[in-house]
């Protein structure tokens, strides 16, 4: 069974490399990205709703075949895509995931303070996204580094800022799971209204962590178990 991935803000394909080695037993990993990062470096950010979704469709495309059954998993910045993203391949059923997993985030139609980067300078951003958990430390000390990756995160937050505005709320009708780590500074109380779009069900489990342990090294052993136990519903 594949597993198509997308990064969290300022992430990229690589994002995923310790869920390639914690679960290739169980799922064939890949990932799809935002362009200006990680395989696609060499391209232009984007800011654009829709052209994001283009790429990422685009890319998806790739990695499966039309009525292959596999999992689409997003995380943080990645949950509100992969969703957008499963809304929009409804549309021809051809490459409709057989699950949709949402890590990390609350649903765009939630209420929420709208986060807008251009508003903040360079060390006021570092600053927040620090509080966050968002910039390795080793990030922080390479000031060349620091100014792409910035970059990469201010492109990210433009997006995530327009993204809500963009994005219909819709009923998938696939197998619906949410992640919410219990220590996620990230979340509030509205990440059970993902239950308003879950035309089949809907499955909430709560692991030990913070926003970014979906990613650690030593993956959380219960989530671990439950990615490669759960059974997958049928379209």
């Amino acid at each position: 069974m594949k597993m198509i991935c997308i990064h969290h803000a300022g992430g990229s394909a690589y994002s995923y490399s310790n869920f390639k080695r914690n679960l290739s037993e169980y799922f064939d990993v890949m990932t799809i990205e935002l362009p200006g990062r990680g395989t696609l470096i060499n391209e232009k950010l984007t800011t654009d709703c829709s052209e994001a979704m283009d790429r990422l469709i685009d890319q998806l495309k790739s990695c499966v075949k039309p009525h292959e059954e596999y999992i689409l998993f997003g995380h943080s910045m990645g949950a509100w895509l992969a969703y957008e993203l499963c809304c929009e391949l409804e549309k021809s059923k051809e490459y409709y995931p057989s699950q949709l997993i949402l890590s990390g985030n609350n649903p765009p139609y939630s209420k929420h303070e709208p986060f807008d980067p251009d508003k903040y300078s360079d060390d006021e951003f570092i600053k927040i996204i620090c509080g966050l958990g968002g910039i390795p430390e080793q990030l922080l000390k390479n000031e060349s580094l620091l100014k792409f990756y910035i970059g990469v995160l201010r492109a990210d937050y433009k997006l995530l800022y327009y993204l809500p505005n963009y994005i219909e709320k819709k009923a998938v009708n696939c197998g619906l799971t949410v992640l919410k780590a219990n220590d996620d500074s990230v979340l509030n109380n509205t990440v059970k209204e993902w239950e308003d779009i879950a035309a089949s069900g809907i499955e909430i489990l709560e692991f030990e962590g913070n926003h970014f342990s979906l990613y650690d090294k030593n993956m959380n052993e219960e989530l671990k178990q439950f990615l490669c136990s759960h059974k997958l519903e049928r379209v």
